[in-house]
């Protein structure tokens, strides 16, 4: 009689690649549930090679036990000439946006349940103004969060919503139908003011960035003193994100054909 076929299943690469795979720019903290769903792998399994990619620094795990992207795998990623590209690409942006305007300028991803601004350039005139590169920020009472909770996934957003939201200031959007309406509101025009919300002195202008990746997005903003007139920063803000969001487009599909 002849031998039965082994039925082979996913190689440990593959079921790897999958667990790495479940961390996107929207979702960039999971639980071992999480991870298993997203990867298609038994919960058995994804604790098993969590646990390794745990222990080379892959992933790192957090005091409330969900699992992030780990140094090891930056640093690693940090050797690509691509990750580099998007970052001066994003920078050439940031500075004509700084350049145009003289104030706080910023663009910030989505970490979690709050917003991190990854490239922050101060003004020497507005320094006052709260912000830093590393310094996570509130998704519902700022210019570049409300952007970002706009184009979450709805979880997040309900999340967020059913959450007890921080009144920062008067301003600050605490009801959840005035924060479902703000939301609305941004995916309509493509940008939003958020005045005095987090600081009695600041408002900020925001705008979507389309990152190119798994149709994440980033927010560029400009922080600025709340006595001056927004309006005119509107069309600034709006205008070099979109050109920012399409020579980030333009880059990907050039890799794709490399």
């Amino acid at each position: 009689m002849p031998a039965v076929p082994a039925v082979s299943g996913p190689s440990v690469t593959s079921k790897v690649l999958a667990i790495l795979g479940a961390f996107t720019h929207l979702r960039p903290e999971r639980t071992l549930t999480d991870i298993s769903r997203a990867a298609n792998l038994p919960l058995s399994t994804v604790h098993r090679l969590v646990n390794e990619l745990v222990a080379w620094g892959a992933l790192e795990r957090s005091s409330d036990g969900s699992y992030r992207i780990g140094l090891r795998l930056w640093e690693i990623g940090a050797l690509s000439p691509r990750g580099s590209e998007i970052r001066e690409t994003a920078l050439r942006y940031i500075a004509d946006l700084y350049a145009r305007t003289g104030n706080n300028v910023a663009l910030t991803t989505l970490d979690g349940e709050s917003a991190l601004p990854i490239v922050w350039i101060v003004a020497e005139r507005s320094a006052h103004l709260l912000g830093s590169t590393g310094t996570r920020i509130p998704l519902h009472a700022t210019g570049a969060g409300l952007v970002l909770l706009a184009h979450a996934p709805m979880d997040l957003r309900q999340k967020v919503l059913e959450g007890s939201l921080h009144r920062f200031t008067t301003e600050t959007l605490v009801e959840p139908d005035d924060l479902r309406r703000a939301l609305s509101d941004i995916l309509r025009r493509g940008y939003v003011v958020s005045c005095r919300q987090f600081t009695d002195r600041s408002t900020s202008v925001a705008a979507p960035v389309s990152i190119g990746v798994g149709g994440a997005t980033a927010a560029l903003s400009v922080i600025i003193p709340a006595t001056e007139d927004w309006r005119k920063r509107v069309p600034v803000v709006v205008g070099l994100a979109r050109k920012l969001s399409a020579a980030l487009k333009s880059q990907a599909l050039e890799w794709r054909h490399t």
